[in-house]
């Protein structure tokens, strides 16, 4: 005898009402819910669980707490090989433009070991950032031990970067464009069994259960409506949905900072034979 249809469910969950928020900077993006309404499956039938709908406050900075602190070191004179580490040099998180960018680089650099000499200019025609030390000293930046990725915020390349050494002044100049327009675009990710869904970042099978592009401009929010419900995760046969933990991430998997503000949406479960 054929099994009677089952409707799909759709859950309605806001960041604010979850029952275990995370900590500090990302309260609102690393969520857990303890569902009252569970839905149980039969032996021979999983649940897909895919997004119906979220509306997300474009509210996170391109300089963020994922990218903000640099690993600084510099000698008492012109020989790199007298490179010792100073103070991290700390930018203020917020939305730059390339020369805004510039002039915060050195006020955070000059700021973090007590100089006032050190200057930052930026190049609209490359978009790049030339860093410059005036004096007969030596400089260097750590990208692959700085915030994770804020490489790719100042146009250099995952290594460390030493100031061209060609006596007075010493200079390091960005390889590539600087990235001010930060993310284009925003994941939500579950820790659901999702078998179908590849992820290159790191070659295997990833929890995203939705990839949302970033349309609108900073302090708007961000629809999100899918036409088709690309993402799926498929749990277990048999397994209940008894509760549900999400994640607000970049491209990077790095949980996203919403300045404190919430956000919602919607999850469709199906009932499917196996």
């Amino acid at each position: 005898m054929p099994k009677s249809y089952k409707p799909d469910r759709i859950f309605h969950l806001r960041s604010e009402d979850a029952d275990i928020k995370g900590q500090g900077d990302y309260s609102t993006t690393e969520l857990y819910y303890n569902l009252d309404q569970n839905i149980t499956p039969e032996k021979d039938e999983a649940l897909v669980v895919s997004v119906n709908s979220a509306e997300i406050p474009y509210s996170y900075f391109p300089v963020n707490s994922n990218n903000k602190t640099l690993k600084f070191f510099e000698s008492s004179d012109a020989t790199a090989g007298n490179l010792s580490a100073k103070n991290d040099v700390v930018l203020t998180a917020g939305e730059y433009n390339g020369v805004e960018l510039a002039t915060e680089l050195a006020r955070a650099i000059n700021a973090s070991n007590g100089r006032s000499d050190y200057t930052v200019a930026f190049d609209p025609a490359t978009t790049k950032l030339t860093i410059t030390q005036p004096t007969d000293i030596s400089f260097r930046f750590d990208f692959t031990t700085s915030a994770k990725y804020a490489y790719t915020l100042f146009g250099f390349e995952r290594a460390v970067k030493t100031a061209t050494d060609g006596g007075t002044p010493h200079t390091l100049t960005s390889d590539t464009a600087i990235n001010i327009a930060g993310d284009n675009a925003i994941y939500i990710r579950s820790p659901l069994s999702n078998i179908n869904t590849y992820e290159s970042r790191h070659g295997g099978v990833s929890d995203i259960l939705a990839k949302i592009p970033i349309k609108v401009n900073y302090n708007e929010i961000i629809y999100y409506e899918p036409v088709v419900y690309s993402f799926k995760s498929q749990l277990p046969a048999g397994q209940p949905l008894n509760d549900l933990t999400i994640r607000l991430t970049n491209k990077y998997n790095e949980l996203i900072d919403l300045n404190g503000l919430d956000w919602e949406f919607s999850l469709t479960v199906s009932t499917v034979n196996v």
